[in-house]
């Protein structure tokens, strides 16, 4: 009878494991099925960026339309200024980690690259091609190091003079265009022509920032050069012409100096019609749109009429040794691409395409000049000052050369 009894308490006990071992897989699947579809095994790549709440969201909008279609999270990082996410990546260098995919420069690179902190993009660049993708040499050279890409060009930010053609020849003043076409668009023609401007009109007729970027390309389109040997800076005889002949514009209150203004307050004193010129970046062409006058851009001036000296800068993007590295090239590949870079310009961020061939006449609310070739005559045939071979400590040489120059017109 004992014996019986204990028979059937084993099988009792047995039957309640099968139970309990059959509801546990259960509870098991029915966790599985409240989980979030994605989350098991998702990759999450980190991308930064920097600009205002506008790009961000442009931003955001290209990694959401990335994320649909693959299995990955993308977790957008936006800061204020270049210096604020460059100073964010130096510290991480230090910590021995970097985002997946960032904004860079080369002198970012050039750090990342001597602690090996970066992925070589040569094989993206082949994808792209074999897609159809094929990016401007000149862009595509900024990423490129000893033969081998380490960034890709995500755009091109092309800088040219923009002009209220309205104000100009209402004051009987020659369209600069005219100039431009007759080939009497150099440095003399410029200089006599500002002159004009103030004779006519009170007015200066253009703004020269302290920043070098915006200034150098007045000293290679006439013809100067710099060089730097033994880590100092040397500029030819053409080039201290070049500077002497801005220096005095200044002296004189025909070229307005801004070494103290910001891009934005320049900006609003060209919309308000109070300054007839303005140098600047495409970003430029969103504050035109927005204008009641006729305006419309020129190159530099240039002893060459081929814009072969046209300068232009190159945003670059790359990517780092991060956990996911084959998600987060797929991510910059998409970013670069034909229609990664499409869905930016649509969505109004102001870049020319890095890609040859590619052009997209919608980018937001942005009306383009009525000379808007040339962007891309700049672009095939300038040069990017990004590449000028002049490092950080020497560019702070040219700029207090420069700013000697602001300030006494010597």
């Amino acid at each position: 009878m004992k014996n019986r009894t204990n028979k059937i308490l084993y099988i009792i006990s047995i039957a309640f494991l099968v139970l309990g071992a059959v509801g546990l897989i259960i509870s098991m699947e029915m966790r599985e099925s409240v989980q979030p579809q994605g989350t098991v095994d998702e990759e999450k790549i980190s991308f930064a960026l920097y600009g205002n709440e506008e790009i961000q969201k442009i931003a955001e909008e290209v990694a959401e339309t990335f994320m649909k279609q693959n299995k990955c999270k993308v977790e957008v990082y936006c800061y204020a200024s270049e210096e604020e996410l460059n100073s964010k990546i130096i510290s991480q260098i230090a910590g021995g980690t970097t985002f997946d995919v960032f904004y860079t420069n080369q002198d970012i690179l050039s750090r990342l690259m001597e602690v090996n902190e970066l992925q070589e993009l040569d094989d993206i660049v082949e994808s792209r091609r074999q897609e159809g993708d094929e990016f401007y040499a000149v862009a595509l050279e900024n990423g490129n190091f000893d033969g081998k890409q380490y960034a890709l060009p995500a755009g091109v930010m092309p800088y040219m003079i923009y002009y209220n053609r309205s104000f100009l020849t209402e004051n009987g003043l020659e369209d600069v265009q005219t100039l431009f076409e007759k080939k009497q668009w150099n440095l003399e023609g410029f200089a006599a022509y500002m002159r004009a401007v103030k004779e006519r009109t009170g007015k200066p007729g253009i703004a020269l920032p302290g920043d070098w970027t915006v200034a150098e390309p007045f000293v290679r389109c006439d013809g100067g050069k710099y060089k730097a040997a033994d880590g100092q800076v040397e500029l030819n005889d053409k080039a201290l012409e070049t500077l002497e002949v801005l220096g005095q514009l200044m002296e004189e209150g025909t070229v307005m100096n801004a070494e103290t203004e910001d891009s934005t307050s320049l900006a609003e004193a060209f919309s308000a019609g109070e300054l007839p010129m303005i140098i600047g970046g495409l970003e430029m062409t969103r504050v035109c749109s927005r204008i009641d006058f006729e305006w419309d851009i020129v190159p530099y001036p240039s002893v060459e009429s081929d814009f072969q000296n046209s300068n232009f800068d190159v945003p670059l993007v790359a990517a780092g040794n991060g956990k996911h590295v084959r998600m987060a090239k797929k991510f910059l590949s998409y970013y670069v691409s034909t229609l990664g870079q499409k869905i930016r310009l649509e969505k109004g961020e102001c870049l020319i395409p890095s890609l040859s061939m590619v052009f997209y006449t919608s980018m937001g609310d942005v009306e383009f000049p009525e000379h808007s070739n040339y962007y891309f005559f700049a672009i095939e045939n300038g040069y990017s000052s990004n590449r000028t071979g002049i490092l950080d400590n020497e560019k702070e040489q040219i700029l207090d050369i420069w700013g000697d120059y602001m300030e006494d017109g010597t």
